[in-house]
């Protein structure tokens, strides 16, 4: 294998076990978030349509608001597939569940993660590509010493006896 094949190769495992990792991480949150989760009442206070070369909508970016207590009020912006974008319209309201612990962390009911089942699984398919990482990363690092020439000497190339000793001449 090239210098340069074996460095892209170690790249690629790291990049995977960078997104295995961030996505085990991030699991934590959307499970806690379908355990403990309070759903309130938003409203999207602006929605901005992105169209590409056509009037075709291509995403959306919907403005939301959300009460957390009297007088609190978060706001955030959520990226949109264009088919559920263009089934809201500004001052449309729409369930949000948030964590009452982190309310900066929270979705749109109707778009959740935590609705899907087997977040099992989930955790399983981030731990297979965390030992695929890992696991690209060591077998290419690890050629180098697989690969390199071995002598094959015998003892009696290197001028000694069975026993260890050297030989008399």
């Amino acid at each position: 294998m090239h210098d340069f094949t074996k460095i892209a190769m170690f790249v690629v495992g790291a990049v995977v076990l960078f997104v295995a990792t961030a996505g085990l991480y991030w699991e934590q949150y959307y499970a806690a978030l379908a355990k403990e989760g309070v759903v309130v009442s938003g409203t999207v206070v602006r929605l901005e349509m992105q169209r590409g070369d056509g009037a075709q909508v291509t995403g959306a970016v919907a403005h939301l608001e959300f009460p957390l207590a009297p007088g609190r009020v978060v706001r955030s912006e959520r990226a949109l597939a264009p088919e559920f974008a263009q089934t809201l319209r500004e001052g449309s309201r729409v369930a949000i569940r948030y964590l009452p612990q982190m309310p900066r962390l929270h979705e749109i009911v109707a778009l959740s993660s935590a609705n899907q089942d087997a977040s099992l699984g989930r955790w399983l398919q981030y731990v297979l590509l965390l030992f695929i990482g890992a696991g690209v990363m060591f077998w290419v690092s690890d050629t180098a010493r697989v690969t390199k020439p071995r002598l094959n000497l015998s003892l009696e190339d290197l001028g000694l006896e069975p026993d260890g000793h050297a030989k008399t001449k």
